[in-house]
């Protein structure tokens, strides 16, 4: 199967541009929909990883892949996320930092790596125990608590595109150092 998503141009500051085509339309899916799928793509990656365990603690070519994949499914999710709360109008108020953006094919994330981050020593399943799991419930818990009255205000979405733009370069990095280099558990 081709991969449909590039990397491209990630310099040695850490900045990147990530390409991608949308699967989904996600002006159709509503919220919940996105939240569940990161959520169970969350779980699935975390049953992979508990599976691929060995004593070496390196993973092999095709569960790199899978762990890949499973990544690369939470970075357009989370996109189509983005994309859904993000309300132009309002841009001066979300601020800067990770840019997405919707393209002719898809989308677009710009932004920049965290180069203390992105080094030799990363632990996919490190990562995806300690802080994946831990944002992605964080994430579901602010969504509630922004729907709760049925209407999600500036000042709600401002704190949200904030959350999912923290965990979407997190998760890029982790993609990014998967399909690039040795990971180590």
């Amino acid at each position: 199967m081709a991969q449909a998503h590039q990397l491209i141009d990630v310099r040695k500051n850490g900045a990147f541009i990530f390409n991608d085509i949308l699967l989904i339309d996600y002006r159709q899916q509503n919220l919940v929909q996105l939240l569940q799928e990161i959520a169970t793509q969350r779980t699935h990656l975390e049953h992979m990883m508990k599976r691929y365990l060995r004593e070496d603690e390196r993973m092999l070519g095709q569960e790199k892949a899978n762990v890949a994949n499973a990544l690369h499914m939470i970075i357009r999710n989370l996109a189509a996320l983005y994309l859904r709360v993000y309300d132009p109008e309002f841009a001066a108020a979300f601020g800067d930092g990770l840019e997405v953006s919707e393209g002719k094919d898809g989308f677009l994330v710009k932004g920049k790596m965290d180069v203390e981050e992105v080094n030799i020593h990363f632990s996919v399943s490190k990562w995806a125990t300690d802080y994946l799991d831990k944002s992605v419930h964080e994430l579901i818990d602010a969504f509630q608590e922004a729907a709760r009255d049925r209407k999600i205000t500036l000042e709600e979405k401002v704190l949200l595109i904030n959350k999912i733009r923290t965990i979407l370069l997190q998760c890029i990095q982790s993609f990014y150092l998967i399909r690039t280099g040795a990971v180590f558990r």
